[in-house]
């Protein structure tokens, strides 16, 4: 992604496609969160629908909701990467998951 381009932007100049191209990412959050969420998502769709011009791309409530997760991890990213480091430094993916192992009889998902 180029450097001070955000995703809407970019969605703004690219053609359309079915939505049955794009793999299924779901979580799961108690009712009043979902609702919580759902509300200041469709708050921010409607401010973006207000300042839509005639010939722009609309912006999709997906596409503020991966932004806000871009923004929101980097910020934890940012924020975990100052905090002392307790363990072993620049420990492996395999050598976390040996650390950390799944626990048996679940399923495979997500989160």
């Amino acid at each position: 992604m180029k450097k001070g381009i955000n995703r809407i932007q970019i969605k703004r100049e690219m053609k359309k496609r079915p939505s049955n191209s794009y793999p299924k990412l779901s979580f799961r959050v108690d009712t009043e969160t979902k609702d919580e969420l759902l509300e200041w998502v469709d708050s921010l769709y409607c401010h973006y629908l207000d300042r839509k011009g005639k010939d722009e791309y609309t912006v999709k409530k997906n596409d503020i909701i991966i932004e806000a997760l871009k923004i929101g991890l980097q910020q934890i990213e940012h924020d975990i990467k100052k905090a002392p480091l307790l363990k072993k430094k620049d420990m492996s993916l395999e050598d976390w998951q040996r650390r950390n192992p799944k626990p048996k009889g679940k399923r495979n998902s997500l989160f």
